[in-house]
């Protein structure tokens, strides 16, 4: 299907607004114009209303003249027919385009289409892009004119051209992908995806996340807000909710159990595989206040007898999560903790030193019962990217990062560090 460029092209918002006149002389106004769903997606046809039927007119059965600036005279050679295919894998331009929100993935945010742009090529007319700007609604207004002089041409459309906007729709038949792949999504970063996912409505937001990868499902629900997270998780199934928690660290699932009604909570911890599960259900008895209810479970440890090149070749192989892979907890025959060796340490220590030889010269260490101000003072005094939490038998039960501490200062409001 070729692209087209330098044709005639017009508005959708001066379609609508153009008297259809039928051969038998009888002026309607179009109901609606429905396109394919191609990358450049061509106009199929009209749908009008004759004496309370809906008719379908084939859009190579209208004639279309330009009369004056914005004005068109619209003419059809037939009447019409009665007949309605299947519509599944069409796109209702007004119903799914005009006054809805849309993914710009250019500028990384949610726009609202305020008019659309056409294209009328011998091959037949075509949508080229979208109009974004205020000067679409005054054109819908009949005042693009008057603002253009008024404003000495500084209003002006902006337009997105089709192959960048990245949207989706509702149909009958489901999510209706309307322009490229849902591959582009993935060339924004989560936290991105997700404050554009927070601002659309409710069917978008769940066409979107269906249209990822589990991967980067799970990347994205972690990045929003809490209140987001709640309701995401509140509209899938307790199946599928629970195959999404089970991806996550379990201190951040037991941050969103905690959200959620108690009874769904409950369900979904059922649902989960017995560890991911059990492993949440210890970090929700901790008070909000204490280090337990902040720390990750999820930390690197090895004998103290294993050498730098050992640990290296180690987070090669097993790629670990960046956040997880600050430090490295060394533990010694009795399996307690016996030193704790900061990354950058690491990577530039002498392969063949083993770890009980590295990292600080003093052992510094938090309960997991303690007040989580303990733990931030001991990242504020000791520069520490990451600090091992104990539990009462003095076995490592998990870490607090810097990560940890500003993720709730940034996401949770810092509740837990108000107590």
């Amino acid at each position: 299907m070729p692209q087209p460029t330098g044709t005639r092209s017009f508005f959708l918002s001066y379609l609508l607004e153009t008297p259809l006149v039928l051969p038998s002389g009888s002026k309607v106004k179009l109901r609606e114009v429905w396109a394919t769903s191609d990358e450049t997606p061509r106009i199929a046809f009209v749908t009008i209303k004759v004496k309370g039927e809906i008719r379908r007119l084939l859009w190579d059965d209208l004639d279309l003249t330009k009369i004056d600036s914005g004005k068109y005279t619209l003419v059809a050679r037939s009447e019409g027919t009665l007949s309605l295919q299947s519509t599944d894998d069409l796109v209702q331009l007004r119903k799914h385009l005009m006054d809805r929100q849309i993914v710009d993935l250019d500028g990384a945010k949610v726009v609202r289409v305020n008019d659309v742009r056409l294209a009328h090529v011998r091959e037949g007319l075509f949508l080229v892009a979208v109009d974004v700007s205020f000067t679409a609604i005054l054109r819908r207004l009949g005042m693009e004119l008057l603002a253009r002089k008024l404003f000495d041409g500084k209003v002006l459309p902006r337009y997105i051209p089709w192959s960048e906007v990245q949207a989706f729709v509702p149909s009958t038949g489901g999510a209706v992908r309307l322009a490229s792949s849902a591959d582009r999504l993935k060339t924004l970063h989560p936290s991105e995806l997700a404050d554009i996912i927070e601002n659309l409505d409710v069917a978008t937001q769940a066409a979107i996340l269906d249209a990822l990868d589990q991967d980067s499902m799970v990347d994205v629900i972690e990045e929003m807000e809490p209140e987001a997270q709640v309701t995401i998780l509140s509209r899938m199934g307790v199946e599928k909710a629970a195959d999404v928690l089970e991806q996550m660290d379990a201190d951040e699932v037991a941050d969103i159990i905690e959200d959620l009604p108690a009874q769904q909570a409950e369900d979904i911890l059922q649902e989960m595989e017995g560890v991911a599960s059990a492993e949440v259900r210890e970090l929700l008895e901790y008070e909000d206040n204490q280090v337990g209810s902040l720390m990750s479970t999820e930390y690197l440890s090895f004998p103290d007898t294993t050498t730098a090149g050992e640990v290296l070749d180690s987070l090669r192989r097993e790629r670990p999560d960046q956040e997880h892979a600050l430090a490295v907890f060394a533990l010694d025959s009795r399996q307690h903790l016996s030193t704790v060796v900061p990354l950058p340490e690491l990577v530039m220590s002498d392969p063949q030193s083993v770890l009980s030889d590295l990292g600080m010269e003093r052992l510094v260490w938090v309960r997991d019962d303690a007040p989580i101000s303990e733990v931030v003072e001991i990242l504020g005094r000791y520069r520490s990217l990451a600090v091992p939490v104990l539990d009462e038998h003095d076995h490592l039960v998990g870490a607090v990062t810097v990560d940890d501490v500003l993720d709730d200062l940034l996401k949770a409001g810092g509740k837990r560090l108000r107590g």
